[in-house]
C-alpha cells in the first residue's frame, strides 16, 4: 500500500532546475563532437602503439616439402623468404624418377637505419596523439561555453517576462483607476483610452517576452543535447561575477595549434631520412634434407644437413632523390603553413581576450548603474500617480513614468546577467571555464 501511495508523487516530480554548472556538465558529456573529438583521441593513441610495437628486428620462421623429378637439382627448393637459396649437387638427367627437398629454418633481420629512422616516426605519433588530446578541450571548452551562454539566455529571457508582467500588471491597475475616475465624471474619455492603448502595449510585450522565453529555453536543450526540449532553468548565477584571473595554462586551441606544428616539422624531419639507403644485418638458421645423399632419412623428407649464414645487404636507390627532395619541401611548407596558422590563432585569442575584458568592465559598470535608475526610475511613477489621483497631473506623465520605469526593468533584468555573458566571453578566449565550477581535462602532453 506504502508502494502504490508513493509512486504517483514519484512519477509527478518536476525536474530541478537546471543550473549553470549542471548546463555546462550536461552540454560537456552529450555533445557529439566530444565523443568525435574523443575518438579521434583513441585513434592517435592507438597510432602511437602501433609506432612503438613494430618490431626492431624482423623475424621469419619457415617450412618447406617439395618432390621433384629426376632432372631437377637434388636439394633445391622454391625461395623461402630469409632463408637463402640452398641446392645440392646436379644428380640425374632423367625426367622420371625424383626426390623429397625439404628446409626447416628461422631467419632474421635489422635495419640499422631504423635508429635513425623509428624515433621520428614515434615522436609523429605523439605529436599527433598531443594534437588530438588538445582538440578535445578544446571542443569541451568551446561546447561548454555554448551551453553557458545559451543558459544565461535563457535566464534573461525569464527576467524579461517577469519584467513585463510587472509592468502589465502595473499598467491593468492604473487602467482600473482611470476607469473609476472616468466613470464619476472626474476624467476625460480620453485618459481612459490611453490607458487602455497602454494596457494593450504590455499585454503584446508580455507575449513576447514569454515566446522569447520559450524559444531560448528550446535553444539552451539543443546546446545541452537534449534537442527537442525546453530545460527549466534557475534564477542563474547570483551576485556579480568574479574578478577575472589569468587562466592556469595556455588555450586548447593554441595547443593543438602547436602540437600540429611539432608534427609537422617532425613529419618533414621524417621524410628527409628517405634518402638513406637501407643497410640490413641479415643472419638465417636453418636444416635441410634432399633425396641425392645415401642415407637420407626419408630419403631427403626429413631434414638433416644444418645450415646457416649471416651477412650485411645494403640498398640504395639514388633515383628517388628528386622525389625525397620534393616530398620534403612540401612537409617543411606543410610545417610552414601550420605554424603561419598558429599564429595567427594566438593574435585572435589575444584580440578577444581584450574585447572580452573590455565589454566586461562595461557591463560591471552597465549592471551597478541599473538597478539605480529602476529606483528613481520608480519614485517618478509615484509621484506621477499622485499627482493624477489628485487631478494635478494628466495622465500622459503617468504613462509616460510607467514607460519608463518598465525599460528600467527590463534593463536592470539583463544588466547583471549581460555582465555574465561577458565573463563566460572572457573565460572562453582565456581557454578555462574553470571559474564557472566547470570539469575541464588537461589539453597537454
Amino acid at each position: 500500500m506504502l508502494l502504490a501511495c508513493t509512486l504517483p508523487a514519484v512519477a509527478l516530480a518536476a525536474p530541478a532546475p537546471l543550473t549553470l554548472e549542471a548546463a555546462v556538465a550536461r552540454a560537456q558529456a552529450a555533445n557529439p563532437a566530444v565523443a568525435t573529438q574523443a575518438q579521434r583521441e583513441a585513434v592517435a593513441a592507438a597510432r602511437v602503439d602501433v609506432a612503438r610495437a613494430e618490431p626492431w628486428v624482423r623475424v621469419n620462421l619457415a617450412a618447406q616439402v617439395d618432390r621433384s623429378t629426376g632432372n631437377v637439382v637434388a636439394g633445391a627448393t622454391f625461395p623461402v623468404a630469409g632463408l637463402p637459396g640452398v641446392q645440392g649437387p646436379p644428380g640425374s638427367t632423367a625426367f622420371n624418377g625424383g626426390a623429397w627437398q625439404t628446409v626447416l629454418g628461422v631467419g632474421a633481420s635489422w635495419d640499422a637505419m631504423e635508429l635513425l629512422r623509428r624515433p621520428t616516426l614515434v615522436t609523429v605519433a605523439e605529436l599527433q596523439g598531443a594534437a588530438a588530446r588538445a582538440g578535445r578541450a578544446a571542443t569541451l571548452l568551446e561546447v561548454g561555453g555554448r551551453a553557458a551562454d545559451a543558459f544565461l539566455v535563457a535566464v534573461q529571457a525569464r527576467a524579461l517576462v517577469r519584467a513585463a508582467e510587472a509592468s502589465e500588471a502595473r499598467t491593468r491597475t492604473f487602467h482600473g483607476v482611470v476607469s473609476t475616475l472616468v466613470g464619476q465624471a472626474l476624467r476625460p474619455e480620453q485618459d481612459l483610452a490611453r490607458a487602455a492603448t497602454d494596457l494593450a502595449a504590455a499585454r503584446i510585450l508580455s507575449e513576447r517576452t514569454r515566446a522569447g522565453a520559450a524559444l531560448a529555453a528550446v535553444r539552451l536543450g539543443a546546446a545541452i543535447g537534449e534537442g527537442g526540449t525546453a530545460p527549466e532553468v534557475t534564477e542563474g548565477p547570483p551576485g556579480e561575477p568574479p574578478e577575472p584571473a589569468e587562466a592556469p595554462g595556455k588555450h586548447p586551441a593554441l595547443l593543438a595549434s602547436e602540437a600540429d606544428v611539432a608534427a609537422a616539422s617532425a613529419r618533414a624531419d621524417a621524410v628527409k631520412l628517405g634518402v638513406l639507403p637501407r643497410v640490413e644485418l641479415l643472419g638465417a638458421l636453418f636444416l635441410r634434407g634432399g633425396g641425392l645423399a645415401p642415407g637420407a632419412p626419408g630419403d631427403g623428407l626429413l631434414p638433416s644437413v644444418p645450415n646457416w649464414a649471416v651477412g650485411v645487404a645494403a640498398t640504395w636507390a639514388p633515383t628517388e632523390l628528386p622525389a625525397v627532395a620534393s616530398r620534403a619541401r612540401a612537409a617543411a611548407a606543410e610545417a610552414a603553413v601550420q605554424q603561419a596558422q598558429g599564429a595567427a590563432l594566438a593574435q585572435a585569442l589575444a584580440a578577444d581576450v581584450a574585447a572580452a575584458t573590455a565589454s566586461l568592465a562595461s557591463a560591471r559598470l552597465v549592471a551597478r548603474e541599473a538597478h539605480g535608475v529602476v529606483v528613481e526610475a520608480r519614485r517618478a511613477l509615484a509621484l506621477a500617480s499622485a499627482r493624477y489621483t489628485a487631478a494635478l497631473g494628466n495622465v500622459v506623465e503617468v504613462v509616460d513614468a510607467e514607460r519608463a520605469l518598465a525599460a528600467a526593468e527590463r534593463d536592470d533584468a539583463v544588466a547583471r546577467l549581460d555582465a555574465w555573458r561577458a565573463f563566460v566571453a572572457l573565460c572562453l578566449a582565456r581557454g578555462d571555464l574553470g571559474p564557472l565550477g566547470a570539469h575541464q581535462p588537461p589539453a597537454g602532453p
